[in-house]
């Protein structure tokens, strides 16, 4: 059977269609993911110091009292390659690459440069010793806590553990992804900081000034807020609306 068609609906639903279409690849592509490996950062950093890495800001900081911005040592870049050292601790030795060290009770603390939400998915952590001596250390040297905070200003938080290594072995990076839950939340701000933990197994954050650890390889996810797709969305709307008033000016 022959149907007798309207061009003007048939382009008008061809347009729809891409529209569809560019929309929903809108909504795909939108995720945008990063990694924080502080490649070409160096030197030690000091309180309030921050750098800028794929459009986010990493903060370094102390909850110290009496802390002076751009004076007092919180940690430092280390650069694996080149065997540096903690000088007389007990650094990771498996990480070739550039990492931060955060020091005495520190804070890293990450955001978008743009204000947007992220995900956090997964990174390399191992703990920082103060003792060169692994048998000092107890069979749970200390915990990494990864807390990310909403717009509301509520947060929520995983926690992560460093065993300690065997007596012919040293501390290593480990790789780890966050859960399925924490990993889709979408979160404004993200606090990671260090515990240490005594040999009864009661572990400490920023009362020891050993909750140390070495952060890398932070993978992250921007979610553009649905604001965004909704403008999207009325911008659409606006077009057809508009073909449509000139469809009928010409009948």
């Amino acid at each position: 059977m022959t149907r007798l068609t309207n061009p003007a609906a048939n382009a008008m639903g061809v347009m729809k269609k891409l529209l569809c279409a560019s929309a929903i690849g809108l909504l795909a592509g939108s995720a945008q993911a990063a990694v924080i490996d502080f490649e070409g950062a160096f030197g030690p950093a000091t309180h309030y110091q921050y750098v800028q890495q794929s459009g986010y800001d990493v903060v370094f900081f102390t909850t110290a009292s009496g802390a002076v911005p751009g004076e007092d040592l919180v940690g430092s870049f280390i650069d694996g390659a080149s065997g540096q050292s903690c000088d007389g601790g007990a650094c990771p030795v498996n990480n070739p690459t550039t990492y931060y060290a955060a020091l005495n009770d520190s804070v890293v603390d990450i955001s978008r440069s743009n204000g947007q939400t992220f995900n956090v998915k997964s990174f390399d952590a191992s703990f920082i010793g103060g003792d060169s001596t692994l048998e000092n250390y107890p069979a749970l040297a200390g915990l990494l806590r990864v807390q990310g905070f909403f717009a509301n200003g509520t947060s929520l938080f995983e926690t992560y553990q460093f065993t300690r290594p065997s007596p012919t072995s040293d501390f290593s990076f480990a790789h780890y992804n966050t859960s399925a839950a924490f990993g889709s939340q979408r979160f404004v701000e993200v606090a990671i900081f260090g515990f240490a933990c005594s040999a009864v197994g009661t572990c400490s954050a920023f009362s020891t000034d050993r909750g140390q650890f070495g952060i890398d390889n932070i993978n992250l996810t921007e979610i553009p807020e649905p604001a965004s797709f909704a403008l999207f969305g009325l911008g659409m709307a606006g077009v057809a609306f508009s073909r449509r008033r000139k469809s009928s000016k010409s009948l």
